[in-house]
């Protein structure tokens, strides 16, 4: 099985070499543990290093100590993630964890060099997502000529890195990998134009859909809140204000709310790709369009 499987990953495809480390790390394979750390640093979204992460848990008394350095440093760095009602407690387990697998002698020197393991951690990582220029506002009209030229050499698997650099995943799903807070944009092709896909990424408060869209919500006492509806009775409703942390919501009496006005600006700010190149769009596009 070793000799079958090894040479096959990674394959470029998420799930097939998800699949593939689980079953590497599990017939301990002599380098797995090298290569699953090679793999949690090239992943670009969280979904993949937290699936990752979790199949290298299985062998953690068998991390070297630069590998449980890099460990918990990732860690450290998904703290920061906003998830369900369990992520949290997920990430703490695996740090207990993962301290308790670290021998008693060496925890100090550990604990020293972390927040320096930290932040390389964090920059592989994003390095992975691709390199940004300085901003430039595009506009639907000098994008779509700008790329035209460059639109033959795009590459979806550079664009999924750059779906990723943009911050995209953390909203929209592809292909069952990303958040919940935007539209699905699996098959996005067999619904927009390639220049009617163009505009919603350029300018996302054109055409805003009523099941993504905010809320202004003034209250009786003078206060004005923002946010989106998760909720909503003939008793009161529930805001979620922030928008990247849905699983935090304030509840609003109706005898409290003087007004609810629909909003005009989308979830999804403007400038998003103003940091990338012609050819790195002409990726993203060919990304979202599919194989």
């Amino acid at each position: 099985w070793v000799t079958q499987l090894s040479p096959r990953f990674p394959s470029g495809r998420r799930q097939r070499d998800v699949a593939l480390l689980e079953l590497l790390v599990w017939l301990r394979v002599p380098d797995a543990l090298e290569r699953g750390f090679t793999a949690l640093a090239a992943a670009v979204t969280r979904e993949a290093q937290i699936e990752i992460a979790q199949i290298l848990r299985a062998r953690l008394s068998e991390f070297t100590t630069i590998q449980r350095r890099d460990y918990l440093a990732w860690l450290h760095r998904a703290v920061a993630w906003r998830g369900g009602a369990s992520f949290a407690a997920l990430l703490r387990e695996l740090r207990k964890e993962a301290v308790a697998a670290t021998p008693a002698a060496g925890r100090a020197v550990l604990e020293q060099s972390l927040a320096t393991a930290a932040a390389t951690i964090s920059a592989s990582i994003d390095a992975a997502a691709g390199t940004q220029r300085p901003p430039r506002k595009w506009t639907v009209a000098e994008l779509s000529r700008e790329i035209s030229s460059v639109a033959n050499r795009a590459d979806p698997a550079r664009g999924r890195r750059t779906f990723a650099a943009a911050g995209c995943f953390a909203c929209h799903t592809v292909a069952g990998e990303g958040g919940a807070l935007g539209p699905d944009l699996t098959g996005i092709a067999t619904r927009l134009a390639p220049r009617d896909l163009l505009e919603a990424i350029v300018e996302p408060d054109h055409e805003i859909s009523d099941q993504y869209g905010t809320v202004h919500v003034t209250l009786r006492d003078g206060r004005r809140l923002t946010g989106r509806i998760t909720n909503l009775t003939e008793q009161g409703l529930q805001l979620a204000e922030n928008l990247f942390d849905p699983a935090q919501t304030v509840r609003l009496a109706d005898r409290d709310i003087a007004a609810i006005e629909t909003s005009k600006t989308s979830l999804m700010p403007a400038g998003l790709i103003d940091s990338f190149d012609p050819a790195q769009i002409a990726d993203l596009v060919s990304f979202l369009r599919g194989p």
